[in-house]
């Protein structure tokens, strides 16, 4: 199977959806709580805790005021909205342990139904996923993309069985195969080499 394309190239038909159409209730914003030291219970996941390969760093702090509403779940998908990593996302896995998350973060709740929660995030890793950031973000004292325009973003939606092999797949593969990609200028969405790749993945 061909690699999947993006909305502007879908040479597979899939059918084509927007973040908010895949959404569980809408894109949030996080608490505006200040950060104080850990506490040893809930962490306080900031803008600054999302590392370039989307985990979250070893900063850990909490929130002077933790409200449950703020809570993150398994495969909750957040977006940075402002700054000079505006963009920038992590998919939160419970191995992080209880947390809430900030302000400047936006959060995406996946209605595991129709998108799975790892081809959601290796979606916002693609080209064109940046390409958008680069023309959505609105430069006034800073770079900013707010949840409306980020809830508007359109994506491919293949069957949920390609889903899944896809995130099997990437998960499946170390890091140095992923490195050497990359440094190839090789893309995982788009790229010939990657194509055979995903077909061994997705062969029905």
């Amino acid at each position: 199977m061909e690699q999947f394309g993006d909305p502007t190239n879908n040479v597979h038909k899939h059918p084509i959806t927007t973040l908010k159409e895949v959404a569980i209730g809408p894109l949030s914003y996080g608490s505006v709580s200040s950060a104080v030291e850990y506490d040893g219970e809930t962490r306080y996941v900031r803008i600054t805790d999302i590392t370039d390969d989307g985990a979250l760093g070893n900063d850990i702090k909490s929130a002077k005021k933790t409200e449950d509403k703020y809570l993150l779940h398994e495969g909750d998908i957040l977006f940075a909205r402002t700054g000079a990593t505006v963009g920038k996302t992590c998919r939160y896995r419970e191995k992080y342990g209880r947390a809430i998350y900030a302000g400047f973060l936006i959060r995406l709740v996946p209605n595991t139904k129709l998108i799975d929660p790892d081809y959601l995030y290796h979606f916002t890793r693609s080209d064109y996923y940046w390409d958008f950031v680069k023309s959505a973000q609105r430069v006034v004292a800073q770079p900013n993309i707010n949840a409306q325009e980020y809830g508007d973003l359109k994506l491919l939606l293949p069957a949920m069985p390609e889903q899944k092999q896809f995130a099997a797949f990437v998960q499946q593969s170390d890091k140095s195969k992923f490195a050497a990609l990359r440094s190839s200028n090789l893309n995982l969405w788009s790229s010939s080499v990657t194509r055979n790749l995903t077909q061994r993945a997705f062969q029905l």
